[in-house]
């Protein structure tokens, strides 16, 4: 499941592919906003974008590729946060994806995923949950073993956080 930073032109709703990054690592932007809030943290798709030091935030987005192998269809879905919850040498993370392109039929999805169009904001959330080797006190922040990127095991307290902040999006109507 990579992730890429696009730029946009908001006026005419264009997406152009930068490069893909990293959220995980040595530089992973995770490490810092755990490190700065501790146990529970939140971090903003544009506060990630300003720790990976892109310039004017507002100008760009992640989007993360959920089916990259996929020949036939896009799937593109926008980061907008993610929430943390940090024990000392690992972290289950709640992602809120918003769908940018879903199952959209293309004839070339690599070439298509280089530049489109598409609504800023679509309204359609989504939520997955992951997790890194890296904690409050110890880690390398890497994604779990299994493949880039995998589901996590969620213990109450974890599972309590998550389930708290996505009700609080939820009823005061956050989710844009």
């Amino acid at each position: 499941m990579p992730f890429f930073l696009y730029a946009l032109d908001s006026g005419r709703g264009e997406y152009r592919q930068v490069r893909e990054i990293g959220l995980s690592g040595r530089e992973s932007p995770f490490r810092t906003v755990s490190a700065e809030a501790g146990q529970e943290w939140r971090a903003t798709d544009e506060r990630i974008l300003s720790l990976l030091g892109v310039e004017r935030p507002v100008e760009h987005r992640i989007l993360i590729n959920l089916k990259p192998s996929d020949r036939s269809r896009v799937s593109l879905y926008r980061l907008r946060d993610v929430w943390g919850y940090s024990y000392e040498g690992w972290t289950p993370v709640a992602l809120r994806l918003e769908g940018t392109l879903v199952d959209e039929d293309q004839d070339n999805p690599s070439t298509f995923k280089q530049a489109f169009k598409a609504p800023l904001e679509t309204g359609d959330f989504v939520y997955e949950f992951l997790y890194l080797n890296g904690g409050t006190k110890r880690g390398k922040w890497t994604w779990g073993p299994v493949g880039r990127v995998n589901g996590a095991l969620l213990w109450p307290d974890a599972l309590l956080y998550f389930i708290n902040v996505i009700n609080q999006q939820l009823i005061v109507g956050k989710e844009s």
